[in-house]
């Protein structure tokens, strides 16, 4: 099924189409292989409804991060288990968000990154009414916020 992609987290600079093996590569350097095997067993055969909100056109799939820490060494800060999850799925290149800074990184390595903003994701799970993204009722709520801030 066709996603919208995004990433909920950070100021990213692009969403990009990354091989799995390289964000296996980084997720080793700082996780072991029993929690590994821990994150991989809990992986589903669909997404948790948590990772799709609802988009205008299409449902939107919340992808993980890559950033890269203090010693500028990469790092996913947000998605080890839907990166498990796609692997499990046999994908073999993932949708991740990269900020400025691990893009330079990658781009140091000459690991090949392509920019995407849609996907067809190997699952058909569509938002639940609760998760729906409003961009408008979010205004709405913070204007009602400040002229309640107004009275106090």
């Amino acid at each position: 099924m066709e996603y919208e992609l995004y990433n909920n987290h950070e100021v990213h600079e692009n969403i990009y189409l990354i091989s799995i093996n390289e964000i296996e590569e980084v997720l080793k350097t700082y996780n072991d292989n029993r929690e590994i095997s821990i994150i991989m067993n809990k992986c589903k055969n669909e997404p948790k409804n948590t990772w799709i909100t609802k988009g205008d056109n299409l449902p939107r799939f919340n992808v993980p991060l890559l950033r890269v820490d203090d010693n500028n060494q990469l790092r996913i800060t947000d998605g080890r288990h839907r990166i498990f999850w796609m692997k499990k799925l046999q994908m073999t290149d993932i949708p991740i968000a990269i900020t400025m800074g691990a893009k330079n990184v990658l781009n140091s390595k000459h690991i090949n990154i392509i920019p995407i903003t849609t996907m067809d994701m190997p699952c058909s799970t569509q938002p639940e009414a609760d998760l729906v993204y409003n961009p408008s009722n979010t205004r709405d709520i913070m204007m009602k916020l400040a002229n309640l801030q107004k009275k106090i």
